[in-house]
């Protein structure tokens, strides 16, 4: 989650307040309408972007107002001008009923520059672009979006319980199927769109459609063959041939030679991976 484009091109620094160290906290928001796509999501770590040699890095999240996490980082074994990820020892799970604020505190010297760094793309007012003195106090930057962000925990899908054949909207299969392969019988006349659906539990993940047309045996017909064409002058002859038809050909079905007077048993696609 992050509003920047992860591209360092500019930096801030903090200032001095009674005298002390100065202090320079930098952060993304996001409101209700920006989380309601990841409620319920767990933010297991925090990115940043350790551009300048600093005392002191925290890592925060803001419910509001309100800080509900607060991280002090290890700064031994960061590298500098590079982002870095640090895992949260309590990870957060997402809410969209309050405003989240992702934020990164800096303690620096004071001969330092560009300890907080943005990029070079128009800030998200008031979303990108907020940096604090104290953590409480937020103004806009205007001219970037800090380089501040937090990292979803999203768990590897496993194989799925099984998968559904559709044909539009209407499920195919009646039992949960097992094998990547399908044997489609007695499918109604016409054109339809066909998927898969892969099955995790209670939800599903469907394919894109495959359209297929269905031509009853009954409905099909031979073609006329051997089409050719004798030019004489401004006149043109075509002729032909009559289709092939059943009792002038041999057809393999199962690893067998069939003659046509043979009984041959009915056939259907078998399509799968």
């Amino acid at each position: 989650m992050q509003w920047h484009n992860d591209t360092p091109y500019n930096g801030v620094s903090g200032v001095s307040l009674n005298g002390e160290i100065p202090v320079l906290y930098i952060a993304n928001r996001f409101d209700k309408n920006d989380l309601k796509e990841y409620k319920g999501s767990v933010i297991d770590a925090i990115s940043f972007c350790n551009y300048s040699a600093v005392l002191e890095v925290s890592l925060l999240l803001y419910e509001n107002d309100k800080v509900v996490r607060e991280q002090k980082v290890n700064l031994e074994n960061l590298e500098l001008k590079k982002m870095q990820t640090i895992k949260l020892d309590e990870p957060y799970t997402v809410r969209d009923d309050v405003e989240l604020t992702v934020a990164a505190k800096f303690v620096h010297g004071t001969n330092i520059t560009f300890v907080g760094i943005m990029d070079r793309v128009p800030g998200v007012t008031g979303k990108g672009d907020l940096y604090s003195y104290d953590g409480k106090n937020w103004k806009n930057v205007v001219k970037g979006n800090f380089l501040v962000s937090a990292h979803i925990d999203i768990p590897t899908a496993g194989e799925p319980d099984g998968y559904n054949v559709y044909r539009g909207d209407t499920k195919v299969n009646t039992a949960l199927l097992t094998e990547k392969a399908a044997l489609l019988k007695d499918e109604p006349k016409g054109t339809y769109d066909y998927c898969v659906s892969a099955v995790y539990g209670e939800k599903e993940e469907k394919s894109f459609p495959l359209s297929l047309t269905n031509t009853p045996v009954e409905d099909a017909r031979p073609i006329a063959v051997d089409v050719r064409t004798v030019v004489n002058g401004l006149n043109a002859t075509l002729n032909w041939k009559s289709p092939i038809l059943a009792d002038k050909t041999l057809t393999w079905s199962n690893g067998k030679k069939v003659r046509p007077w043979e009984e041959l048993p009915v056939q259907c696609v078998k399509y799968g991976q």
